[in-house]
């Protein structure tokens, strides 16, 4: 017997058709216990098979349209990527200044890494999140880039509106805010290890 008492549930959302003598469930041929976040095969820790809710041809379904959604974003940064450059070579700034740029790199990055993911998927989807490497890395790396893509994002968003209030209330209160944005790098690099 593995760490989670046996609860099996035959009803019919659960998927099972049966429970076996051990409390596992025994899914449809339609169903399986296999999902990403929320897993109800708990076979990998020692336990049993709770539940089968998890369509697969919706899972193959749903990782489709995430690829497309992930391949249309990316191709749309990276003109936004390539729009940024041009201003910022006309603004006379290097690449590494201008934040959008920042923005944008993570936004790609983010979004290839979250296509892998799909990819990976849709060729073994019973590969699941925490327990194989290969899909734990791509997610885990798909949402550190994205959140701190989004992260960047405000801190510029701020940055051009102290620069904006400089001449209204002073240049040494806007500059002690702005050198406390680079404590919100802290909150995407917490909420990576917390998730």
């Amino acid at each position: 017997m593995g760490i989670f008492p046996p609860t099996c549930d035959v009803s019919f959302l659960s998927g099972c058709a049966e429970c076996n003598n051990d409390g596992s469930c025994t899914c449809q041929s339609y169903t399986t216990a296999e999902a990403d976040l929320l897993t109800r095969d708990q076979t990998y820790w020692g336990g049993t098979i709770n539940a089968c809710p998890t369509l697969p041809i919706l899972m193959y379904v749903l990782y489709s349209i995430a690829l497309l959604g992930s391949t249309f974003a990316g191709v749309r940064c990276t003109y936004a990527l390539a729009m940024q450059t041009k201003l910022a070579r006309r603004l006379s700034r290097r690449w590494v200044e201008h934040r959008p740029n920042w923005v944008c790199a993570m936004l790609i990055l983010s979004t290839l890494f979250n296509a892998g993911f799909c990819i990976d998927k849709l060729v073994d989807p019973e590969k699941v999140i925490g327990v194989d490497i290969l899909p734990s890395a791509l997610y885990a790396a798909s949402r550190s880039l994205l959140y701190t893509g989004g992260t960047t994002q405000v801190i510029d968003f701020v940055a051009v509106a102290m620069s904006v209030q400089e001449s209204t209330y002073g240049q040494q209160r806007i500059r002690q805010a702005v050198a406390r944005e680079h404590l919100l790098y802290i909150l995407p690099a917490v909420h990576t290890c917390v998730e």
